[in-house]
């Protein structure tokens, strides 16, 4: 059996998730939440505090980010290949986007739909710098994030805004 945590991180507030167990049967151990002080010198120190008190396994951690910072953007490209995507993607997502230099974003995306000629995708930006500080905060309260990834509300209210997602239809 092995343990895993999650730590969501908010503006203010931050929850902490531990599993015991396989992908396919997960058990909780514990959950917690707690407030987190951005004017203070250290904004982590409550989720430090938390982290040692219930003694998180530390080599197993997912980050969710809040989702309040982030853009979600459909895009249509003549191309199927995941690796070509990959190399074109900034590139055709920049002019919609902005507000932002594209150099100062990590953008990834979904595939919503493919056939033989294009891909429809949605696509997801979130500034480098607010995924800097979340991650930095996570690491000055002793934990290193394996991965990070959107908070799944966000994703669902992406897709149902986008059209994506028929209200009839939306289902977790």
């Amino acid at each position: 059996m092995a343990r895993s945590c999650g730590i969501h991180l908010g503006t203010r507030r931050f929850e902490i998730v531990v599993l015991d167990g396989t992908p396919k049967k997960q058990t909780l151990v514990v959950a917690e939440a707690g407030e987190l002080d951005p004017d203070a010198d250290n904004p982590g120190k409550a989720l430090k505090e938390v982290i040692t008190r219930l003694k998180v396994p530390l080599d197993n951690v997912g980050l969710v980010l809040d989702a309040g910072s982030a853009a979600f953007r459909r895009l249509t490209l003549p191309l199927t290949d995941r690796a070509k995507i990959e190399q074109v993607l900034k590139f055709e997502v920049e002019k919609d986007l902005p507000q932002w230099d594209i150099d100062d974003v990590v953008a990834d995306y979904l595939v919503l739909a493919d056939n033989n000629t294009s891909s429809d995708l949605l696509v997801t930006a979130v500034p480098k710098e607010g995924l800097r500080a979340d991650l930095e905060l996570c690491e000055k309260a002793g934990a290193d994030p394996n991965e990070a990834e959107l908070e799944t509300t966000a994703m669902v209210n992406a897709a149902l805004h986008s059209d994506l997602c028929p209200i009839d239809s939306a289902q977790l």
